[in-house]
Formats: structure tokens, sequence, C-alpha cells
């Protein structure tokens, strides 16, 4: 089951005419801390490089 919260950004992905959505609790892997670490370093070039950033206030 999709959580409401990522449905609701899928749908204003495509209404936005994007084909791609990077969600970073599904595509930062949480098991891994070292894997984990790394990637949160990397989220500053991925919010930078985004066309436009969704965020969830609830």
């Amino acid at each position: 089951v999709i959580p409401k919260t990522i449905r609701h950004a899928m749908n204003l992905a495509i209404l936005l005419g994007q084909r791609y959505l990077w969600i970073d609790r599904l595509c930062i892997c949480q098991d891994d801390q070292e894997s984990k670490a790394t990637d949160i370093d990397m989220m500053g070039d991925v919010y930078n490089s985004a066309i436009f950033i969704i965020i969830a206030a609830n």
C-alpha cells in the first residue's frame, strides 16, 4: 500500500509533467547506516538538481 502523502506527490508530479519522483524514505537505504550517511551527504546535490521540491508538512 502506497501512503497517501506519496500518492499525492506522485499525482502532483504527473500533473506537472514529470516522469520521475525521488522520495528520500524510499530512495535512501534505511537499513544500512553507512550507506544512509553517504546518501544523506549527497542530498544537497539532489535538491540542487531538482526541478521542484515537495515537502510534506504533516
